[in-house]
């Protein structure tokens, strides 16, 4: 596991509230309940503070956040 992948789920842990989604890095975590729409704005957050960058409104939608893998995709593109 690198630094972004790790940081991805780490990110993803504190807003899921849950270690649980690490063990699925595929799994749907809006399907599954662990995010809603409104958590995209805690992602923001996380990222924000953890990364201190800015991360612009348009630039995370729910496809970015659906699993572990595609938000450490996301990382991956936008840091």
């Amino acid at each position: 596991m690198d630094k972004i992948e790790s940081m991805a789920g780490e990110i993803l842990k504190t807003v899921c509230e849950s270690d649980e989604i690490l063990k699925n890095p595929d799994m749907d975590l809006f399907e599954t309940n662990y995010l809603d729409s409104f958590a995209i704005l805690d992602i923001v957050v996380e990222i924000e503070e953890r990364l201190n960058i800015k991360v612009k409104a348009n630039s995370i939608n729910k496809s970015k956040v659906r699993t572990v893998n595609e938000f450490t995709k996301f990382l991956r593109e936008n840091i």
